[in-house]
């Protein structure tokens, strides 16, 4: 019986040991990790736009480890997504305006249709409401044997 506590005991202290080093190893290498902007407060620009700028010194007083981070800042990409942003909310603005435009003429053309048809008009004279597809709207006069076509955009 003494026999099989001494190696169990054995096998948990050799469980226990492999765990302690296995997570001493891995727990080192993950606390060590370091984020890097790409160089520093120049920040990211192509070596024609900004001369000044040498990432080869910048990478030489660097040590570089598994697990580290670069960021690329680039200050002049700021202003291009500003004005990117700025462009897009506009246009958003336009199409929720052309949006709700839409629904007033909708709404017109509606009010229109049911004014026309209620028109007492003399028998000589016999008008036309048809709404097109594109939301023109065409009116069609017939006096006598003449046709006018009158087209509202």
């Amino acid at each position: 019986m003494e026999h099989k506590t001494t190696s169990s005991s054995c096998l948990l202290f050799s469980i226990l040991s492999f765990l302690f080093i296995f997570l001493s190893c891995f727990s080192g290498s993950v606390a060590a990790y370091k984020n890097y902007t790409v160089g520093d407060s120049l920040g990211w620009f192509d070596t024609l736009e900004k001369p000044n700028v040498n990432y080869q010194k910048w990478v030489a007083k660097i040590e570089f480890s598994l697990g580290d981070f670069l960021k690329k800042y680039a200050k002049a990409a700021e202003h291009e997504v500003r004005e990117a942003r700025e462009e897009l909310r506009k246009a958003e603005q336009r199409r929720q305006e052309d949006e709700q435009r839409t629904k007033e003429l909708q709404i017109q053309l509606a009010t229109l249709a049911k004014s026309v048809a209620s028109i007492q008009v003399e028998s000589s004279v016999v008008v036309v409401i048809q709404i097109m597809t594109r939301m023109s709207l065409t009116m069609m006069t017939a006096m006598s044997s003449t046709y006018f076509i009158v087209s509202f955009v």
